[in-house]
């Protein structure tokens, strides 16, 4: 009888398991993007300056499922040069801006720009009386599989010891 009802017990968790577990794969159209992570990114003046102007980005932190992410950065040429940056992130398209913290504390730059199917991100950028394109010349973001809406999911942790199920609201890495 034990045996029978063991049996019957782990018969309905596969039931229930396959169906929930392939709510969660993904779709090509459902392609999200992980920002965290370092990245070397080229600011190409186009107007009101010259030069290309090489800095160093980390991002940090990105909340699921606003997008807002945050991190911090400096001038490659002059560490002298940190700053703070905060943006959004849209599907593949991304907005941020870049408070200097450190010298020239309060100069801004207010970016746009779009993650690439290979994960480089690239775009157009603005400060006081400046104009830049930008590129990432190293890093790049991770592409992950997403749903909307409430799902569950199974997945392995950083080291692949341990799976975890959890529900989430919204999509994350998994």
């Amino acid at each position: 009888m034990k045996k029978l009802l063991f049996v019957s017990i782990i018969i309905a968790a596969f039931a229930v398991a396959v169906p929930v577990f392939a709510c969660g794969q993904q779709q090509p159209h459902n392609r999200c993007w992980d920002l965290r992570g370092e990245y070397v990114i080229d600011f190409t003046c186009t107007s009101g300056c010259s030069g290309v102007y090489t800095h160093t980005m980390d991002i940090e932190s990105i909340t699921v499922p606003s997008g807002a992410f945050s991190g911090t950065g400096y001038y490659n040429a002059d560490h002298s040069y940190i700053w703070n940056v905060n943006g959004t992130l849209t599907g593949s398209n991304l907005t941020f801006t870049i408070v200097y913290t450190g010298s020239n504390p309060g100069y801004t730059v207010n970016a746009s720009g779009t993650i690439a199917s290979d994960g480089t991100i690239s775009g157009t950028a603005t400060g006081p009386g400046q104009t830049f394109t930008w590129q990432s010349i190293s890093g790049k973001a991770d592409a992950v599989r997403c749903s909307q809406g409430h799902f569950i999911k199974w997945w392995k942790d950083k080291d692949w010891k341990a799976w975890y199920l959890a529900h989430f609201r919204n999509w994350w890495r998994h």
